[in-house]
């Protein structure tokens, strides 16, 4: 009757070797100790991956300034295992401490033990593009066409936009484009956005002064013009002119102005000319022949209308004739005045009774040639 069995090694002690053909020893003793023994092979295997007790999640960085991408360094994930020791390699993506480009980078890392078992550590590290544009504005000067509109391409203002990431050519200018009209003639700001591909948008100012050069369009102007007499100023024809501009007709004016004296103009023909100015400054202007006539005869101040008597000399029986020579005036020049008829003054006549009464006539003209004549009787 068996009294023991014994196991070498013994049951449940821990074996570090692996591998085949381990011996194991049986010792068999029955009551009167006699022995026995035999062998067995055992082979032992590691069927159990290793585990990574640190593979991160996935991973999300900024881009270095001024850079499409970023340097970026951790350690490599650990991995354990149950029966020997680890070796992490790593089988995919990019090396620590190396330039990362923007986008998705995938990093994969694989840890072996002895037995061939493995294990895959898989994480991405995403860069992304965090940084506006660079932007630069300019000013400019824009014009309004004929139609009194204007436009300018955000491509004029811009001063040499880049980006860290994304080629100029790739930007994206915000409006692409800007409108001007009559109401913006002047000095207006307007703000450019840059966004690059990333979405990351930053902007400037620009000046932009809009000019109008466009100048009025006369559609008609006074027709030849004559006027009679030099009495009343220079007439106004304004109201005769007509005129249209894209941005609108601020100002008619006259020349020689309305009101001024015709007198330097009377003898010959006078342009007159008409200057159409709109609210930039912008004029047009065209001409007109102003004509003055004068047929209006001088006026006498001082006819006299009733006989003029002369009385004797004292201690004669005669007399000088006198009187006041009348004088005459013209709207347009100089009255020129002569007597035509009857006795002159200074001249010695006799007294007579009943008295000899005589007529005396004198004639006013101006250069025009239109005349008056101022008659009275002296006695």
């Amino acid at each position: 009757e068996l009294a023991s069995v014994e196991q070498f090694p013994a049951a449940g002690s821990e074996q570090a070797d692996l591998g085949p053909d381990r011996i194991i020893s049986f010792l068999v003793t029955d009551q009167g100790s006699n022995t026995a023994t035999c062998t067995a092979r055992l082979s032992i295997e590691d069927a159990i991956p290793p585990a990574f007790i640190s593979c991160p999640d996935n991973l999300t960085i900024g881009n270095d300034y001024d850079e499409c991408g970023a340097v970026f360094f951790m350690d490599d994930p650990e991995a354990t295992d149950n029966c020997t020791e680890v070796t992490v390699i790593q089988t995919q993506g990019l090396a620590w401490n190396t330039f990362f480009p923007t986008g998705v980078t995938t990093q994969l890392f694989e840890a072996t033990d002895s037995a061939g078992n493995t294990a895959v550590c898989l994480f991405t590290v995403t860069v992304e593009d965090i940084q506006s544009p660079t932007v630069f504005c300019t000013d400019q000067t824009v014009y309004l066409s004929g139609t009194g509109t204007a436009e300018i391409l955000a491509l004029q203002i811009d001063g040499g936009a880049y980006d860290n990431c994304t080629f100029t050519s790739d930007l994206e200018f915000i409006p692409s484009s800007y409108q001007f009209d009559c109401t913006d003639v002047g000095e207006r700001s307007v703000t450019l956005r840059v966004r690059d591909e990333a979405g990351n948008i930053d902007s400037c100012f620009a000046q932009i002064t809009v000019l109008d050069i466009n100048s009025p369009a006369i559609t008609n102007c006074p027709p030849t013009h004559t006027l009679n007499g030099c009495g009343g100023g220079m007439p106004n024809l304004i109201q005769l002119v007509t005129a249209t501009d894209i941005c609108g007709v601020a100002e008619i004016t006259q020349n020689p102005q309305v009101g001024a004296s015709l007198l330097p103009f009377f003898g010959s023909s006078t342009n007159l000319t008409f200057v159409v100015s709109d609210y930039a400054g912008n004029t047009s202007s065209c001409q007109t022949v102003l004509t003055i006539t004068d047929t209006t005869p001088p006026v006498f101040q001082n006819c006299p209308t009733s006989t003029v008597f002369v009385s004797n000399l004292p201690g004669l029986c005669g007399t000088v004739l006198a009187w006041t020579t009348p004088s005459a005036s013209d709207d347009c020049s100089q009255a020129t005045v002569v007597q035509v008829s009857g006795p002159t003054q200074g001249s010695v006549v006799s007294v007579s009774c009943p008295p000899i009464i005589e007529t005396v006539v004198y004639r006013a003209t101006d250069t025009a040639g239109n005349s008056r004549t101022c008659s009275f009787n002296v006695s």
